[in-house]
């Protein structure tokens, strides 16, 4: 699955999501906040900018797949969006999701 189709699959679910914020096991999950530092921040600080937007493209594919199959459908695309967004917010064409006024885009 390329990244286009990925964004293509999460389209189709943005305008339903559209009124809802992210719940905070998505936008900022507590088992993510231990000690000073969010381990998202560790890790592009450990793997730069551009091994960080990897990472994130690699979060999205895997939760857009076991999206209906694991846990619940809407959180996993929940994640794979929050993932997206984090990619714009590193490329500086986008806000920080981790920030709570984040709320997904209807869709284009």
């Amino acid at each position: 699955m390329t990244f286009e189709a990925t964004q293509t699959i999460l389209n189709a679910y943005m305008q339903k999501l559209a009124a809802e914020e992210y719940p905070e096991k998505v936008r900022r999950p507590a088992h993510y906040n231990q000690g000073e530092i969010e381990c998202c921040d560790a890790l592009r600080s450990a793997l730069g900018d551009d091994g960080f937007i990897d990472y994130c493209k690699g979060n999205v594919m895997k939760y857009v797949w076991r999206a209906g199959h694991k846990e619940s459908e809407d959180e996993d695309l929940l994640k794979s969006l929050w993932y997206l967004k984090m990619i714009l917010h590193v490329r500086k064409l986008g806000p920080d999701p981790r920030d709570p006024k984040d709320v997904p885009e209807s869709g284009k």
